[in-house]
């Protein structure tokens, strides 16, 4: 028997086999991802969650220590891996100014894996697309802030 539960927005899985001299009980739950964690999926992309900077500018805020952090290890643990640092932001003002807003978060985030975590700078390049790949709408508050993000590409 397979069965899936869900409760509470959490889900857990379990199966049961039942033969005539032993039966196996296995129970799965899923869990999120620890927020900042950074992973790439199998295409090579993975946006990192825990990134903030100041309104319309690239100075990072202190709480992003952790999710850079993160990606410093990321970096470490592989180090032939070479990515593009891809900065986002909301549909909120001009195109141009948001992309130039996007390009110099990324590459305040490749400067700081630079000099705080040592490494290198010709593993990471630093783009700016602005608003032009919404992770989420831009109609309402919570959707812009999914939207102003970092994401790592390998490359």
């Amino acid at each position: 028997m397979l069965a899936r539960f869900g409760q509470d927005g959490q889900t857990a899985y379990v199966a049961i086999a039942v033969g005539q001299i032993s039966a196996d009980i296995h129970v799965i739950e899923v869990k999120n991802m620890d927020v900042g964690m950074v992973t790439l999926d199998a295409r090579g992309y993975g946006v990192v969650e825990g990134i903030y900077f100041d309104t319309d500018k690239a100075t990072l805020k202190a709480e992003s220590a952790s999710a850079i952090g993160e990606m410093a290890k990321l970096l470490s643990d592989r180090p032939k891996l070479s990515v593009y640092v891809v900065g986002h932001t909301d549909m909120q003002g001009e195109y141009a100014h948001n992309r130039t807003v996007s390009e110099n978060r990324a590459n305040t985030v490749v400067e700081e894996l630079a000099t705080e975590y040592e490494i290198t700078r010709e593993r990471m390049r630093g783009y700016g697309v602005g608003s032009l790949a919404p992770q989420a709408s831009n109609s309402s508050d919570a959707g812009r802030a999914k939207n102003r993000i970092v994401v790592l590409v390998a490359r």
